[in-house]
């Protein structure tokens, strides 16, 4: 029997007003529900810890609290949906599910608060993100000649490529 792929869904949770919150939770139960009745599995840490929440007097609700438990979920999921809903940009646990995903290199795709996907957003990125971009110093760039190797995939780690090299972007250093 096939393992069917399994998506976890990720949204935005905590906010200091109790009524953000539980508009958050309605939006994530639909949006999973949708995306169940398209057929997908889905897995929200939300839908599943909200009413742990509730049911357990004193229970914290921030990131540290639930990470060991979302990273776990994370990782027995074959992708990652973010639910865009107002303050997933700012939401430190959507932040960390999406880096947690990409350390898992599992596909990220963005959907919005009726389930669609959408393109994926341009977000900001940190200085350590815009500092792994810069090229490499002059003295470390690798000599080539015109034709020299064109279809030789890149060799650089900095510098991955989908399917090799030959100057796919200005900034590659290998053109």
């Amino acid at each position: 029997m096939t393992r069917e792929p399994l998506t976890y869904l990720a949204s935005p949770y905590s906010h200091p007003d109790s009524a953000v919150v539980e508009s958050r939770v309605v939006q994530t139960c639909y949006v999973a529900g949708v995306m169940l009745a398209r057929g997908e599995l889905v897995l929200s840490p939300i839908v599943h810890s909200h009413p742990i929440a509730l049911a357990t007097p004193n229970t914290r609700t921030d990131w540290q609290a639930w990470e060991r438990l979302d990273r776990r979920l994370l990782s027995s999921c074959d992708s990652l949906a973010v639910l865009m809903l107002p303050g997933w940009r700012e939401s430190h646990g959507v932040t960390m599910e999406i880096a947690i995903a990409r350390d898992l290199r599992m596909p990220i795709r963005y959907v919005d608060e009726e389930g669609r996907e959408q393109r994926r957003p341009l977000l900001p990125l940190s200085p350590e993100a815009k500092a792994a971009r810069r090229p490499p110093p002059p003295d470390q760039l690798i000599e080539r000649g015109p034709g020299e190797d064109d279809d030789k995939p890149c060799d650089r780690p900095e510098w991955p490529r989908n399917g090799g090299c030959n100057g796919c972007t200005a900034e590659c250093p290998n053109p």
